[in-house]
């Protein structure tokens, strides 16, 4: 039985999508998501020139349900604390020591799409790490990595080639690993 005949296919049109004349969403995308990340390793404070009024963001972790949030005067502190929020210690009410974070990306990906209005839709995979936290007389240190997926939709600016956050969805995996 062909998938036609099952509907398990999308029917196609013949025609071939036109080519976009703007930039490569995945170089766009790449530049982005390194500026970005440093951006909240080095000046989290600094995270909310890359949204505007208009935004939206959400977060989550494992399969817990979202509640977008616009963003606000109110909203702008959760820009970085929902990175610096999960610093709680291996031990309940037990803090990681200050530090900046860093963002791997080795293990993880960089998607890009083209989207609606000369937009970009991005989804990166990766892990946080947080600061070294004293490990015990069995261990020198303890290194704290959280998996990851962030999803953004860049919108861009009329007439201009510049991107701004539109939507904002961050969403930890289950579980977190000690190294």
């Amino acid at each position: 039985m062909s998938n036609a005949a099952s509907g398990a296919s999308t029917p196609r049109t013949g025609s071939t999508p036109p080519p976009t004349d703007g930039p490569n969403p995945l170089a766009l995308g790449s530049r982005f998501v390194a500026q970005y990340y440093n951006t909240l390793s080095n000046q989290p404070d600094q995270l909310i020139r890359f949204y505007q009024p208009a935004s939206y963001l959400s977060q989550g972790m494992g399969s817990q349900a979202t509640i977008p949030v616009q963003c606000n005067k109110e909203t702008v502190n959760e820009l970085k604390e929902r990175f610096y929020i999960a610093k709680e210690g291996v031990e309940s009410g037990k803090a990681l020591p200050d530090g900046p974070i860093r963002i791997e990306l080795e293990q993880g990906a960089i998607d890009a799409q083209p989207a609606m209005n000369g937009g970009i839709l991005l989804v990166v995979t990766g892990s946080i790490v947080y600061p070294d936290i004293a490990g015990g007389a069995e261990k020198a240190s303890l290194r704290r990595r959280k998996a990851f997926v962030h999803t953004f939709i860049l919108g861009s600016i009329a007439g201009k080639r510049n991107y701004y956050v539109q939507n904002d969805v961050l969403r930890f995996l289950h579980g977190e690993s000690l190294e």
